[in-house]
């Protein structure tokens, strides 16, 4: 270790010839330094200025000793080695600060030198090379090199000093653009840094990145897109033409394949329709004789009872034979509601009534449960209505060995009825709940094997569906089902135009004595009415085709007829349209013509298309003697008579079927003329059409209800009645 020198100066300063020395080169880092005194004990060092300290470069003073001189001057020092003794008059001397830049050497760029001289007058350009821009530099005070330092930045590329240094040239790679400034300062032993010289240059981008070149590039990138986007559009031209012919082959494959389904359909449809003639004909005869023969006084009990399981192992059939043609009703979509009025309390009673036997051949307790409030005339459909109720309490008898089977209905709103069929019976596992619904598809699970199509819920799921409700179920393994049902069924106001619903034991009528005309090409289906009407004190007229309809009408003026829609030559349609178009063949003060349709083509033949070729109403075949009955009479009027009463009991508020209608009408007389022709033909579409031309009318509105629920007659009264007030 090397003990340095140490000299006391004025008070609170001493002198020493540097904070640390090389102990090999004995040189001091600062060869002259002043430490002063501060306040808290410590001491800061202060160097003189850098010319004093070159003079003892690189050796520090050997000795050094502070003189003190006159009264308020810091005195005199004095240092030597062996360079020489050097006095130093403290208050005399000022730090010299730098003034002098830099001078720039040489600039090399390109793979060339560039001359210096013009390189300060403004901005170098440079053309790009791979080669590295080297820029050199000398000291503007020419004192020795390893006792200068110097500060370079390059604005535009780094806006900050460097550290300094003793390096005096630099080198730049990958510079392009600009323009960039290099600018370079010199830094004194106390880190004062000096002015600073600057040279401005710029730097070309190679060919590949000026701007011809990116114009080409962008003119090679269209084409290239271009290129892309035509081929592409080739290849979609040929993947179109592909699948337009592959589409092509389909099609014609998709028109075969539905041309076939739509002949297997057409044939389908066409063998269900002649089927369902072909075996509801004979099953007319078979249950129409089997309710003739029931009425029979003589019948002897034995043979009842063998009677009974025709006419119910023929219902039975005419059941499994419904099913299947509303399930292809519906598969075609052809399955309509055919809203009408009815009295709700007496169709529930009817089908309890029927199924109070079979409940009894099985022990079984039935319940009938109908709420008092029930409503008594409602708007509805009311055989589909009886198809799900039927369908419903049948299932409940045939898997109910033992218990009870309970029917309720009852009203949750003003115009909602809910019905629920529940019973004590084997009940549903969940895996047969799944798939009760579907169709042809039978619980199986703990049930016994009973016959039946597998179609009777899922048609009574879509009634109800149709009819605006939904079909649920609830069971218990073992313990019973429940299923239920709520539908919207509208009350209106009573009719007193006749019984609607099915009479019993009825054995003639009131009044003057009734012409019936049958008109059926099958003897069979004559005859039945006939053993059906004529003892009730009809007189029964028979026509096997349309020619001899027609004969018989204007010969003997009937008051019904009874037309088969399905006949050769001329059929029922035909003739109930040229019926409509015969003037009246009756005495001016009688009642029109009634034409009732019926046939047992109901897949091909519906009620609103005998509705449309002007029939009053509708009956299927085979029908029942309960309905035949029901239909005649409302149709004609009639009282009945017999043992039982026969007209339900009058509703609260009832009005008479003339209940007035709005008289007041904005339609000009030719209008009124025209709807009275329309309604006497029956055509009953054409007549909703031409109202609707009216629809805002009071009256118009009052008829558009009417002919909703096809009650012809009403509308003929009251159009002949305006039609003759806008004549007067």
């Amino acid at each position: 270790m090397v003990l340095n020198p140490v000299a006391r100066g004025a008070p609170g300063e001493l002198w020493t010839n540097g904070l640390a020395t090389d102990i090999r080169t004995k040189e001091a880092p600062y060869p002259l330094v002043r430490l002063r005194r501060q306040d808290d004990g410590s001491f800061a060092a202060e160097f003189p200025a850098p010319e004093i300290q070159d003079f003892f470069s690189p050796q520090a003073p050997h000795r050094i000793r502070w003189e003190e001189g006159p009264p308020g001057s810091r005195g005199v020092l004095w240092a030597k080695n062996e360079n020489g003794l050097l006095r130093i008059e403290l208050d005399r001397h000022e730090p010299r600060r730098l003034a002098v830049a830099p001078v720039f050497r040489s600039l090399g760029a390109e793979g060339r030198e560039i001359a210096v001289a013009p390189l300060a007058a403004g901005t170098v350009p440079l053309r790009f090379s791979r080669e590295p821009i080297t820029l050199a530099w000398a000291s503007g005070l020419f004192q020795r090199p390893e006792s200068e330092r110097f500060q370079t930045r390059l604005l535009g590329f780094n806006a900050a000093w460097s550290k300094p240094g003793a390096r005096n040239e630099i080198a730049f790679t990958n510079l392009e653009g600009g323009p960039f400034r290099f600018e370079v300062r010199t830094v004194d032993r106390q880190g004062r840094p000096g002015p600073a010289a600057a040279l401005t240059f710029t730097v070309e981008p190679p060919w590949s990145r000026r701007p011809l070149a990116y114009a080409a590039y962008a003119v090679a990138a269209l084409a290239l897109v271009g290129g892309f986007v035509s081929w592409r559009l080739r290849v979609g031209d040929r993947e179109r033409a592909r699948l337009e012919h592959l589409v092509a082959e389909r099609t014609v494959a998709l028109r075969a394949a539905k041309e076939a389904a739509d002949a297997a359909s057409q044939a389908k449809s066409t063998f269900l329709a002649n089927m369902s003639h072909e075996l509801r004909t004979p099953l007319n005869g078979v249950i129409g004789y089997a309710q003739v023969l029931m009425k029979d006084p003589e019948l002897s009990s034995r043979n009842r009872e063998r009677l009974r399981v025709v006419q119910t192992s023929g219902e039975h059939l005419l059941r499994m034979i419904n099913e299947v043609l509303d399930f292809s009703k519906i598969e075609a979509g052809r399955l309509e509601l055919a809203a009408a009025p009815f009295h709700l309390p007496q169709l529930l009673r009817d089908i309890a009534a029927a199924m109070v036997p079979r409940a009894q051949q099985k022990s079984l307790e039935f319940v009938f449960d109908a709420a008092p409030e029930l409503p008594e005339l409602v708007l509805g459909d009311s055989l589909k209505l009886r198809q799900v109720i039927d369908n419903l309490l049948g299932n409940a008898v045939k898997f109910t060995p033992a218990g009870l089977v309970r029917f309720h209905a009852g009203q949750v709103a003003a115009d909602e009825i809910r019905f629920e069929i529940s019973d004590t019976g084997v009940g549903i596992t969940p895996a047969d709940r799944a798939k009760l619904f579907q169709p042809f598809q039978q619980a199986a699970n703990g049930r016994p094997p009973e016959p039946g199509t597998g179609l009777g819920l899922a048609i009574s799921q879509r009634l109800v569906e149709l009819m605006g409700g939904k079909l649920e179920l609830e069971s218990t393994p073992g313990a019973g089902s429940r299923f239920f049902f709520t539908l919207s069924l509208p009350v209106i106001a009573a009719d007193a135009s006749g019984p609607t619903d099915a009479v019993r034991m009825i054995d003639g009528y009131r009044g003057p004595r009734r012409k019936l005309l049958v008109v059926d090409d099958v003897d069979t289906n004559r005859h039945v009415l006939r053993d059906l009407l004529a003892p009730l004190g009809f007189e029964m007229l028979e026509a096997a085709d349309g020619p001899a309809a027609l004969r018989q009408v204007a010969a003997a003026r009937p008051d019904l007829v009874f037309l088969d829609l399905r006949m050769p030559g001329m059929d029922g349609f035909e003739l109930a349209r040229r019926l409509r178009a015969l003037p009246d063949g009756h005495d001016p003060a009688a009642r029109p013509l009634k034409l009732i349709a019926m046939s047992a083509s109901v897949l091909s033949f519906n009620r609103a298309d005998a509705f449309a070729a002007g029939c009053d109403d509708f009956l299927p075949k085979p029908f029942r003697e309960s309905d035949l009955l029901a239909r005649l009479g409302l149709a004609l009027r009639l009282e009945w008579s017999g043992p039982v009463p026969v007209v339900p009991a009058p509703v609260p508020g009832r009005t008479d079927s003339r209940t007035p209608f709005p008289l007041a009408t904005a339609i000009p007389f030719p209008d009124l003329d025209q709807l009275l022709t329309i309604a006497q033909r029956g055509e009953i579409t054409a007549l909703r059409q031409r109202l609707e031309t009216f629809r805002g009318d009071p009256f118009a509105d009052a008829l558009l209800g009417l002919a909703k629920s096809y009650r012809m007659e009403r509308i003929r009264e009251l159009l002949q009645e305006h039609a003759g007030r806008s004549a007067r």
